[in-house]
């Protein structure tokens, strides 16, 4: 008995199989954490070193340099870009994305730990992003007219709302944005000072010592060691006045105390349908190892019982205001996902619409059907146990391979329908399934192993390309691996059972082995009272009494009466001693054998009863389906008359079959230089993001009442937006040299519905930045984020930078440059250049600092502190006397120099009363232009200019020609790439890499397979028949090459050859015996192999194409990446299909009349 033989003769096996494998799938598919995609792991790294009080020139010179110098060996290196602000240097790293990103960073911490940094100066601290650490929720809290104001509402949501959502376990930290602090401030008055001989710093540490509580040591007495604890004599805000100093002078006598608002970095502006007001921001952050769905759940759900739901989703009445969801990370996963699973759910819908209509059997369909659910849950087994979780390359793998998990059931089932008859009784179609299954299988092991094979380099891919496309090339193995194994374990014994022969003869019925070969049956009343002895302790699980006891009297019961009865059945046959011996055995024996039929019955009556629906509503719907069968099966049988036809001419005259071949390739490929190169495929979105730039003096209350004006302007005009506006940024929100100033803005507008295409997102972008820039900003970039950002640019499509020369000539290019790009269509126009402040310059005179008795080191210490910020922390008033309050209340000494104008500055006295010395008297004073930012590329200073989007038609060589052309550049001033992005143009030519790859595994494959060189070059074909349909598809949908239709390319190297794969096999299966002998010319058996493959490779294009169509007409913005994919996919298949129909054969045959080239040495292995 053969392998196959074996398999078709255990349905209940397969049952039992698929049975274990879609729970085991279920188990796996709760256990896989979801996200929007896999991790990945960028390749850039920010180092940043703090130096207070520093310049940006100075700290060019003195930490940017050198740290470059000290990083451009570092191995791996692909970029570097320095900038230098006040106070702080960054220098951005781009390293290689194939090495060891462990094995760079080791190295780049041993050469940091030895750089001999200037005094003052910070340790370097290592930045690399960190996806974890965005907030999963944003909450905009909003005062309404009716209610308590912003500051009242931000004070409750502080105390009231924070500490609880921090309570819940899936939440790390809640933050608030926006909002002012109290403060107690201390001015002190710069005369009272200097006549009590005191300085900022004796005043700072006076009021640090005078709140703050701490232990001085132990002492010792007669009752043992004892702590001394000091706590100091201000326990209440208004005891500072009365806080004493040195000299006999107390803080009320030489300063201001005063109740203010703190000094914030930021401003928020929320703006909607009622016009834009003050608002603050809510920032909940998510524990690292909590599930981003769940967590957003859970806590949305906690706001539904802290603050009260209001009819729209996602808003909330709080305390008298509005607290609205601005974003939720976890939303766009939602979506996403939800898109892919109805993508897959429509597909298999499609596909078991063709499946029915080709087969036109319930019970086939269902065979073939239910091979979708379990290569799913095969494939979420195999994912579970690899690491990989459900994201939007596992799902759309899956959803890719939608259509070709049916395709394998499809070609077994074809081939055991063709050797089986609907009057054959289940011993014959048993047997005949058998070898019908038998004779296809090596051919759906090859056409699955190529397919396999094709997704294995896409684990080689290099960077962030290969981290994606990890999980995708896994889903899709791990599926067409399972599918396999279904189409060759379960299909065949389903489909012999199904069959009309099958349903004439009565099954067996169960018996119990009583030992020693006695078998009782269900017509024997002794079978009843063994299954009531054994059912008798699983009953008494439903009864409410103790189960302990019950179950230990059931099982005494049951041992004994099976004893007695066994006793009495096997006594006289054999001796007692041997009955004792052998009654544990016959026990175990009665219960397995009792359990098994019960097995049965539990997994057979509900395939029973799918049966018994299917024939029922088959029945029903005979009468409505009749026409449409009817109507198909004319159709298919007219189909299969003209292919017989053009079969016939196609071996007669195979020339002509491939120079229809020749034209057909020809005409595609004349559609490529139509498609558009680019690096991801482009979509409209809703939500966006502008950042303005005004003149680098304007403060935060200015830049408040700008924003304000000009949002009123927008939403007068375009209702429907809404969003907020953050102007400038809190330290303590932006790590790095990113974070923007107080002349600084970020808007994010979300529009009530996206635009109708690209053309429409892309002129309302550019409205937006021209009132912008009409308003009075220097500069304005408006982009979409993207869904999925895999390049690190943050909106940059143009970014240069001009190297070279004098400074101030580099930056009036890059100005000259600016406005020329403006003129010509770029968006996003931005610049270094324009990034200039007024900085105030104080030049020591030698001599009258001689003159005056002072040096040099004594003015910078006297204006260090007299505009120094000094803050206390740790203030804890005890309202009670005694508790500490749960706040502390800030305390903040401001300098008199702080905001003094420049004649304050002037005549500051650097003297005592006695004998006043004026600074104007020791130095001179003046303004002077300087970079507010200066910025390298690979250790060079240069003027940069960026944009956030080209015109239509444009890239970045042809702009600077255009420029350069305009605007010539000096002899000694060139242009070069300012961008760091994680993706380059290598990655992308990478993956022409990897389909050749995939094609020289598919040929190893395939020669495995045919035992024969020069057949699986003949399989090969198939290939460009299936790319030369993909370039049509993407040009007449509108996409083009980018990285997603690239993978669907790489894909149809596999796909395409199964048809050829197939076909091939079956002529050779046809020419010879089981002997290996011939008994057809190749002629009569390429017309035979094809006329058979008609069927079949219609029925999968069909499936997989109509699998894949929700994919490639999808909607949301992640169709824009599955798009392309699957319209490659699709594009190719259909060519791939009709021209192995028509043109193959003809290759074929031309083949064998060329002295045996092709001829097969054996069959199929």
């Amino acid at each position: 008995m053969t392998l196959m033989q074996r398999i078709v003769a255990r349905p209940i096996g397969a049952v039992v199989i698929a049975t274990a494998v879609a729970i085991l799938g279920m188990l796996a598919w709760q256990r896989l954490s979801v996200a929007l995609l896999p991790e990945v792991e960028s390749p850039i790294i920010t180092v940043r070193v703090d130096r207070s009080g520093a310049s940006a020139q100075e700290l060019e010179e003195q930490l940017l340099i050198p740290l470059q110098d000290l990083l451009a060996t570092l191995p791996g290196l692909q970029g570097m870009q320095g900038q230098a602000n006040d106070e702080a240097v960054e220098v951005r790293l781009a390293l290689s994305a194939d090495g060891n990103m462990e094995h760079s960073l080791e190295r780049l911490r041993e050469r940091l730990a030895s750089w001999r940094r200037p005094r003052g100066t910070s340790e370097p601290r290592v930045l690399r992003y960190d996806p974890s650490g965005e907030p999963l929720l944003r909450l905009l809290v909003r005062a309404r007219p009716d209610g308590p104001d912003l500051e009242a509402l931000a004070l409750a949501a502080r105390e009231d709302l924070l500490p609880r959502l921090e309570g819940r376990p899936s939440v790390a930290t809640a933050l608030i944005r926006g909002g002012s602090d109290v403060e107690m401030r201390i001015q002190p008055r710069m005369a009272a000072v200097q006549a009590a001989g005191l300085d900022m710093d004796d005043i700072a540490d006076a009021i640090r010592d005078g709140v703050d509580s701490r232990s001085v040591g132990h002492i010792r007495t007669a009752d043992g060691s004892r702590t001394v604890n000091l706590r100091g004599p201000v326990t209440l805000p208004e005891h500072l006045h009365e806080l004493p100093l040195p000299g006999g002078h107390t803080l009320g006598d030489i300063a201001d105390i005063d109740w203010q608002r703190s000094e914030d970095d930021e401003r928020i502006i929320s703006f909607g349908n009622q016009g834009s007001q003050p608002a603050v921001v809510l920032e909940i952050m998510m524990q690292a190892q909590a599930a981003i769905v769940a967590a957003s759940d859970d806590i949305q759900h906690s706001l539904d019982q802290l603050a009260t739901p209001t009819e729209h989703p996602g808003q909330w009445h709080f305390h008298g205001g509005d607290l609205i969801l601005l974003a939720d990370r976890a939303a766009p996963i939602r979506t996403a996902l939800a898109e892919v699973i109805q993508a897959m759910i429509m597909g298999s819908i499609l596909a078991g619409f063709v499946l029915l209509l080709f087969l036109r059997s319930w019970w086939s369909a269902t065979v073939v059907f239910l091979s979708l659910p379990l290569s799913v849950s095969g494939a979420f087994l195999v994912l579970s146990q690899l690491g990989i979780g459900i994201n939007l390359m596992s799902l759309g793998g899956l959803a890719l391979g939608i259509g070709m998990l049916v395709d394998n059931a499809i070609v077994v089932i074809e081939s055991a329908r063709r050797h089986t008859r609907s009057d054959d009784s289940i011993e014959r179609r048993r047997s005949l399934v058998s070898a019908g299954c038998s004779d296809i299988a090596p051919a759906v092991v090859a056409a699955t192993a190529t397919t396999v094979a094709v997704f294995l380099p896409l684990i080689f891919a290099p960077g962030i390309i290969g981290d994606l496309l990890l999980d995708l090339a896994w889903a899709v193995a791990a599926s067409l691996s399972a599918s396999l194994a279904v189409a060759l374990i379960v299909t065949p014994p389903l489909l012999a059972l199904g069959g009309p022969g099958g349903r004439k003869k009565r099954a067996q019925m169960p018996s119990v082995h009583a030992g020693y070969d006695l078998r009782i049956d269900i017509r024997d009343r002794r079978w009843w009272l063994a299954q009531l002895a054994t059912l008798s302790p699983l009953i008494a699980l439903i009864w409410q009494a103790p189960l302990g006891h019950i179950m230990l009297s059931m099982g005494a019961i049951w041992m004994l009466s099976t004893s007695v009865w066994l006793w009495r059945q096997v006594r006289p046959h054999t001796a007692a001693w041997r009955c004792m011996l052998g009654l544990p055995l016959r026990w175990s024996n009665v219960l397995l054998c009792t359990l098994r039929w019960w097995l049965v019955a539990l997994l057979m009556i509900p395939l029973m009863l799918l049966l018994r629906v299917m024939r029922v509503t088959g029945s029903i719907l005979t009468p409505f389906t009749a026409p449409l069968r009817r109507t198909s099966d004319h159709l298919g049988a007219s189909t299969a008359r003209i292919y017989e036809r053009t079969l016939q001419g196609i071996v007669s005259h195979p020339w002509r079959a491939v120079a229809l071949g020749l034209v057909v390739m020809a005409s595609g490929a004349a559609c490529a230089p139509w498609l558009p190169v680019r690096l991801l495929p482009e979509t409209t979105h809703q939500s966006f993001v502008m950042d303005i730039s005004l003149p680098r003096a304007t403060s935060l209350e200015d830049g408040q009442t700008w924003a304000a004006d000009f949002l009123d302007q927008v939403t007068d005009t375009q209702p429907g937006l809404m969003g907020m506006t953050l102007i400038g940024e809190d330290h303590r929100f932006a790590p790095t040299l990113q974070r923007r100033q107080a002349h600084q803005q970020r808007m994010v507008i979300v529009r009530s519905r996206a635009a109708d295409n690209v053309e429409q997102e892309y002129a309302w972008l550019a409205a937006m930045e021209q009132r912008a820039l009409a308003a009075g900003a220097l500069a304005a970039a408006a982009w979409a984020p993207p869904l999925v950002d895999l390049t690190g640019t943050q909106g940059q499509s143009f970014a240069i930078a001009l190297q070279g020369g004098d400074p101030e000539i580099l930056d009036h290019i890059a100005q000259q440059w600016m406005g020329e790009l403006r003129l010509l269509g770029a968006r996003g126009v931005r610049s270094s250049a324009h990034d200039r402040s007024r900085d105030l310059h104080i030049y020591g005179d030698a001599i009258r600092l001689q003159e005056a008795g002072l040096s040099w080191q004594q003015v910078v210490d006297a204006l260090r502190g007299a505009s120094a910020l000094h803050s206390i922390e740790s203030f804890r008033p005890r309202y009670d006397g005694h508790t500490p309050s749960a706040t502390t209340l800030p305390i903040r000494v401001h300098a008199p120099l702080r905001e003094a104008s420049l004649s304050d500055l002037a005549s500051f006295n650097l003297g005592d009363s006695q004998r006043p010395i004026p600074l104007s008297a020791v130095a001179e004073l003046s303004l002077q232009d300087a970079s507010g930012a200066i910025y390298h590329r690979d250790g060079q200073r240069v003027s940069t200019l960026l944009a956030t989007a080209l015109p239509q038609g444009w890239d970045g060589a042809a702009m600077i020609s255009a420029l350069q052309r305009t605007i010539p550049l000096p002899a000694d001033v060139t242009v070069i790439d300012f961008g760091l992005s994680s993706i380059d143009a290598g990655h992308v030519q990478a993956l022409l890499g990897l389909l050749a790859l995939a094609v020289f595994l598919v040929l190893v494959v395939m020669a495995v397979q045919f035992e024969d060189l020069a057949q699986p070059l003949l399989v090969l074909i198939a290939v460009p028949m299936a790319l030369i349909g993909a370039v049509p598809a993407l040009a007449i949908s509108g996409h083009g090459i980018d990285v997603m239709s690239g993978i669907g390319i790489i894909v149809l190297a596999g796909i395409a050859v199964n048809n050829a794969i197939v076909l091939v096999s079956t002529a050779n299966n046809r020419r010879r015996d089981a002997t290996g002998l011939a008994i057809l010319e190749m002629q009569e058996a390429v017309r035979i192999a094809a006329g058979e493959r008609l069927r079949p490779i219609a029925m999968t294009t069909l499936t997989t194409v109509l699998a894949l169509l929700p994919l490639a007409i999808g909607w949301g913005e992640a169709s824009a990446l599955r798009g392309p994919l699957a319209v490659a996919v699709i594009g190719g298949l259909i060519s791939s299909a009709v021209l192995v129909l028509l043109v193959l054969p003809g290759i074929m045959v031309l083949c064998s009349r060329s002295a045996g080239v092709c001829t097969p040495k054996h069959g199929p292995k």
